[in-house]
């Protein structure tokens, strides 16, 4: 029985662990923007790596595959001996009389060698096919990487712009909440001293209260944004991280194209290339089914050497074949095809689900994109509002306890508004991301295997200038597929947008069918 592992080498594997995260990332130096954010995101986020680690190896399962394919071929040499002569004699069976004294045809020690080829039709066939399945694996792995690589440059928006509000506004707060103790303590005092009555002091304390409360939300709040971003970059959270000072609060542009891009949805979502793949697999199972119930031709071939001296022949040339039948794979053959169509069936009905759940989630993603930008606009207004109220209430300011409180309340007030209004941006940064990610729209399609700076470069460009011009373009093809399926004509070469992948040949009718019903909605629709 294996000892089990102890706490001081669980504890000594977790030093090395974090050691080499630490080890392959380049330190955090100066301030991080948004576009900083994302790259290291991309390059150091662990989740990411795991996608990537699993897409290299189902690659590695692929090019493993062809080497099933060649024929089984060995060579091998030995040493045979035996402590005694192999002698034998010889019975006739007609009289029963020793017909041949003993004798012997084997030398007691001896050499032998020999190199062998063995190929089977059946082991071809099936290593063809899943090797054709292992193919469809990498692009399976392909689409659960850009999943998760959407999911996380999302996340990296909504946390970056969460942390850049608590870096702006937050450093306020400890002061007002050291104001508004400071205030309460000296209202009991003015009440004991009989300058206040107990009912104006009880309401200034609430007042104060509720805003201290507010004010401990919110604190809250930019802890676990500061420590969200610093999981997503693969950063200690311990580590301070001091994040850009300068970023324009502009709110993103999306088309209102939304017939347009729910089809863009259905022509590039990764969870549905998914289920495409995994239908393609269960297809060639059934395939393998079939194959290895079939009879296999087994021909075996080699060359042999033998150094006993009573050998003719001391080496020679072999060929043998074999035809041979499964008859238990044959009896079940049914009954794995059964299964096998039962597999599929499943697999359809969860691609017909995803398929209503990509519609409905770019409706959602829309619908709050909408709402958040209205609630960004109104954050700004009343972020107007509380600066010209705290600016009313500086100017006509009274040294009283009552204008101590209004003048804290105003500080409050503001500090919330502004923390509100760049927590605001951050939802609708996050409901734009979540957009571009129900349409499944790659957020950075460029080399990510770029040094940081490059990468960040790289984004920064991207996101800026060419994203707009990539959705331009996924819904300028989102049309043409529309009017494809409406029409059924084919559009000329000159007009036909880029050939897309060959996993995309694989789109099931359910996908068609929607397109078509959709395209005939709007054209009524007009």
């Amino acid at each position: 029985m294996p000892e089990p592992v102890t706490e001081a080498e669980r504890l000594d594997v977790a030093i090395r662990d974090l050691d080499a995260i630490t080890a392959s990332q380049a330190p955090v130096e100066g301030r991080i923007d948004l576009y900083g954010a994302m790259a290291r995101a991309l390059k150091y986020n662990l989740d990411r790596r795991i996608r990537l680690v699993e897409q290299f190896y189902a690659s590695g399962e692929f090019d493993l595959a062809k080497y099933k394919l060649l024929p089984d071929a060995s060579i091998g040499g030995g040493y045979l001996g035996r402590s005694n002569q192999a002698g034998s004699s010889s019975q006739s069976l007609l009289t029963g009389r020793q017909s041949l004294e003993p004798s012997t045809s084997l030398e007691r020690n001896r050499g032998v060698a020999d190199g062998r080829v063995l190929w089977s039709t059946l082991d071809f066939g099936v290593s063809y096919v899943k090797m054709q399945q292992d193919g469809n694996a990498v692009w399976l792995a392909r689409e659960v990487e850009r999943k998760t690589t959407s999911r996380i440059l999302a996340d990296t928006r909504r946390a970056y712009w969460r942390a850049y509000a608590a870096e702006r506004i937050g450093a306020q707060l400890p002061a007002i909440a050291d104001s508004a103790n400071a205030a309460i303590r000296n209202a009991r005092q003015a009440q004991a001293r009989g300058d206040l009555t107990p009912e104006a002091a009880l309401d200034f304390e609430r007042r104060m209260l509720r805003t201290l409360r507010e004010i401990e939300r919110r604190q809250e709040l930019m802890a676990l944004s500061r420590a969200e971003l610093a999981a997503l970059i693969s950063v200690d959270p311990a580590q301070p991280l001091h994040l850009s000072g300068r970023e324009s609060l502009r709110p993103p542009q999306l088309p209102g194209d939304l017939a347009a891009l729910r089809t863009v949805a259905l022509m590039t979502r990764p969870e549905l290339y998914e289920h495409d793949y995994k239908l393609r697999i269960a297809r060639l199972e059934r395939q393998i089914e079939i194959l290895s119930t079939l009879p296999g031709l087994r021909i075996d071939s080699g060359y042999a050497y033998d150094s006993n001296r009573y050998l003719y022949n001391n080496n020679w040339f072999d060929l043998g074949a074999r035809l041979s039948l499964q008859l238990t794979q044959f009896i079940s053959l049914p009954a794995r095809l059964q299964q096998n169509e039962t597999k599929q069936v499943l697999i359809e009905a969860q691609r017909r689900a995803m398929t209503l759940s990509v519609v409905t989630q770019v409706h959602l993603a829309m619908r709050a994109y909408a709402t958040k930008l209205r609630d960004f606009e109104l954050a700004r207004r009343i972020l107007q509002n509380e600066t010209h109220a705290l600016a009313n209430v500086r100017a006509n300011k009274e040294a009283t306890t009552a204008g101590d409180a209004s003048l804290i309340e105003a500080r409050a007030g503001y500090a919330l508004a502004a923390l509100d209004y760049y927590y605001t941006f951050a939802e609708l940064q996050e409901a734009y991301a979540t957009v571009l990610t129900s349409l499944g729209v790659d957020v950075f399609p460029g080399a990510q295997d770029t040094d940081l700076p490059a990468l960040t470069a790289s984004l920064r460009d991207f996101v800026e200038r060419g994203l707009s011009a990539t959705l331009v373009r996924h819904l300028a093809e989102a049309r043409e597929a529309r009017r494809v399926a409406t029409t059924g004509s084919i559009p000329s070469k000159s007009a036909a947008p880029a050939p897309a992948p060959e996993a995309r040949a694989e789109a099931g009718p359910s996908v068609g069918n929607e397109i078509r019903r959709e395209a005939s909605a709007t054209g009524r629709a007009e």
